[in-house]
């Protein structure tokens, strides 16, 4: 109870907490403010300039209080969240979780979500519902009921108790980790969208831009055959050509899905909606630069076409270690990729 007690008195009337200091230090402070408001016309600004005051009244009560001090940060409203990868984002509980309903299996070995798809099982008297793994593997929906495995796939999933030696860093567990949980079916994303805006509510901030691709293995297909042309404009010609804004549409869809059910989850706009519902978001479209020069090329132009048409993605960016050998060898290339497509669309220039 006293903690609620505290956090309750923090969240609301600050400037309780801020009669705690010296009155020669209450009295400069109230000098500065008056002096500010003085020199405000608007009515809105004098009351701001009021709690910006009572505010930074409270901070310098509680600087000595640890507890107190982490009440009231917490409760400061936070601004924005940029470079945000939402898959990096969600917890690995809930990767587990979701990779259990998605009928997955796990390698103990690696630690991650096999890449030897499930058989499924026949329709034979007595046959155990769900996936077959392969010899050796795990199925993900019985990893809960072994907590070592568990145990051992939170830790391989995330940073948790991660400790760097000789033959792992810090960097390779990091951009180890998402290819462990990946290849959970991509309509888990509105989940994934309610967890983190949850918790951005509850750290009171107001704005995320998450990382994302909702498409980009159809451009795979359309690069197939192609061969790389240092013209650029004709190559992104070439792809428009091949139909690859064909798929602008399908990826707006994607996030209309995602984003509805997040809003059904928080009960956006409803009388009991959630406060995630607050949180905005948008979106930056990742582009995998260790890939073919063609095929990272064509990730930008779609990334741009998409961006051009819907608002709601703001960006681009290049994703994947920055220091693997085809990233670094064709840096210039990418920042060339950038700067054409740049040019060739209108708001980007």
């Amino acid at each position: 109870m006293p903690a609620v007690t505290r956090r309750k008195t923090i969240c609301e009337p600050l400037v309780a907490r801020a009669t705690l200091r010296p009155l020669a230090l209450l009295g400069l402070r109230l000098f500065a403010a008056s002096s500010l408001v003085q020199t405000l016309a608007a009515p809105a600004y004098a009351e701001q300039a009021a709690a910006e005051l009572r505010a930074a009244q409270a901070l310098e009560a509680m600087r000595g209080d640890p507890l107190a001090l982490h009440d009231f940060l917490k409760c400061m409203p936070k601004g924005a969240d940029l470079h945000n990868h939402l898959d990096g984002a969600v917890y690995a509980e809930t990767f587990i979780r979701v990779g259990g309903e998605d009928g997955l299996c796990v390698d103990p070995a690696t630690k991650g979500f096999s890449k030897s798809p499930p058989t499924k099982p026949g329709a034979e008297p007595g046959a155990e519902p769900g996936p077959i793994c392969a010899t050796g593997d795990v199925r993900a929906v019985d990893v809960p009921k072994n907590q070592h495995i568990y145990d051992e796939m939170v830790g391989s999933f995330s940073m948790r108790g991660f400790v760097a030696s000789e033959g792992e860093t810090g960097h390779d567990h990091f951009f180890g980790t998402f290819a462990k949980f990946g290849g959970t079916d991509p309509r888990h994303t509105g989940e994934f969208l309610d967890e983190v805006s949850e918790r951005a509510a509850a750290q009171n901030e107001q704005y995320l831009e998450l990382m994302e691709t909702p498409t980009w293995h159809r451009l795979d297909t359309i690069t197939k055959d192609m061969a790389w042309s240092e013209d650029l404009g004709a190559l992104r010609d070439e792809l428009l050509a091949k139909g690859l804004a064909d798929d602008v549409p399908l990826a707006r869809a994607f996030w209309d899905e995602a984003e509805s059910i997040r809003n059904q989850k928080q009960r956006c706009g409803a009388t009991d909606a959630a406060p995630a519902c607050k949180v905005k978001t948008r979106y930056i479209y990742q582009v995998f630069r260790n890939t073919p020069k063609e095929l990272v090329f064509a990730q930008t132009v779609f990334g741009f076409e998409l961006a051009a048409a819907d608002p709601r993605v703001v960006a681009i960016n290049f994703v994947g270690g920055e220091d693997d050998v085809i990233s670094m060898a064709d840096y210039a290339e990418h920042m060339r990729m950038v700067a054409s497509c740049g040019s060739s669309i209108q708001g980007f220039a």
